[in-house]
């Protein structure tokens, strides 16, 4: 009897163990995911995906503040369209921001891609059209 009690206690033993390595390897996949990611992308993500917490009431009454969105790596702009929510990287000057704002408009001049954006409740649109490059993440659930 006791001879069973020990293989069963092995067995799940063992079937334990596998469990911690997988979930071992997931962490590890994330947090290099994250990395790469952010060497070469400017931006931070876990398999292209991002959850973001929106600090501001400028996208009100559709997204509202201290709500948390989910986010997808934008693919060079290519599938951003008027009406798509976008994070953007914006640059002061001083300091660089993420602003989280609606595509009103976009046009080309001189080889370069550029995005309009506007707050949803905010009278006027952002004062910078924005360059593709620019482009941080296409807001897909909020």
């Amino acid at each position: 009897m006791q001879e069973k009690v020990k293989k069963i206690s092995e067995k799940i033993s063992k079937i334990g163990h596998w469990f911690l390595n997988i979930a071992l390897v997931l962490v590890i996949a994330g947090m290099l995911s994250m990395t790469v990611t952010g060497i070469f992308c400017d931006a931070s993500s876990v398999f292209g995906f991002r959850v973001m917490h929106v600090m501001s009431g400028s996208m009100e009454p559709e997204i509202h503040t201290d709500q948390f969105i989910l986010c997808r790596v934008t693919n060079g702009g290519d599938d951003v369209e008027v009406g798509d929510i976008v994070a953007y990287r914006s640059d002061d000057g001083l300091f660089k921001t993420t602003i989280i704002h609606r595509v009103i408009e976009i046009y080309e001049e001189d080889d370069t891609t550029f995005y309009v954006f506007k707050g949803d409740n905010n009278e006027e649109r952002d004062t910078k059209p924005v360059p593709e490059s620019d482009l941080l993440y296409k807001v897909l659930w909020y």
